[in-house]
């Protein structure tokens, strides 16, 4: 087997492995395989192209691969990568005074099982009992568990 041929090969593996660390960061998968394709190439050159030369594919494949580890580390820690921003969104905090079994309101958009609804000029994520519910219906109040409220189409 050629020197190039193994060259590739090394190369592929090490590139799978720059994939797993710069794009994919977490997956495992690729650099997993980028190792075991790294790892076979190495063996290739030992096998065909003796000790001296796959001792030099070894170290030099190892130093590429502890290099890139060191960037990608270095990138993740300066905050170039990753989310910087913080979620600020909250499930429904239901004010017992505001809403409890009995309080009225309006569908705020079609309640297809679950949906938004307006109680006192303020909107909550509501689910209905099972019924489908127009927009601009109104509705009640029949369970609140917890921060799930469980609402009615209210009949006239």
């Amino acid at each position: 087997m050629d020197i190039y041929y193994i060259a590739v090969i090394v190369f592929l593996g090490i590139l799978l492995i720059m994939v797993e660390l710069f794009l994919l960061v977490g997956s495992v998968k690729f650099g997993v395989l980028g190792a075991l394709v790294m790892v076979c190439g190495i063996v290739l050159a030992y096998t065909y192209l003796g000790v001296q030369m796959g001792s030099l594919i070894l170290f030099t494949s190892l130093l590429t691969t502890l290099l890139l580890v060191a960037i990608a580390f270095r990138l993740m820690k300066s905050k170039k990568v990753g989310l910087q921003e913080v979620v600020t969104g909250k499930v429904n905090e239901v004010d017992g005074n505001l809403i409890a079994i009995g309080s009225t309101g309006v569908a705020f958009g079609d309640l297809k099982l679950v949906g938004k609804a307006q109680f006192a000029n303020e909107v909550f994520e509501v689910e209905s009992t099972g019924d489908y519910i127009d927009d601009g219906s109104n509705i009640v109040v029949v369970k609140v568990l917890g921060s799930k409220i469980l609402v009615e189409k209210m009949i006239n």
